[in-house]
């Protein structure tokens, strides 16, 4: 819950979220996942 704050709520750059969500990474496997696929994804997201 707090990975997707601070991704879709925070109005932060793609880039800065990403950091904010690896310091998140060590408490939740989900959250590792996620940051992951942000990292390689080739055709953006919504937000």
């Amino acid at each position: 819950r707090k990975a997707y704050k601070i991704l879709y709520k925070n109005n932060l750059r793609l880039e800065d979220a990403i950091e904010k969500m690896e310091d998140l990474a060590g408490e939740c496997d989900e959250i590792s996942n996620m940051v992951s696929f942000l990292r390689n994804v080739t055709r953006g997201i919504l937000r």
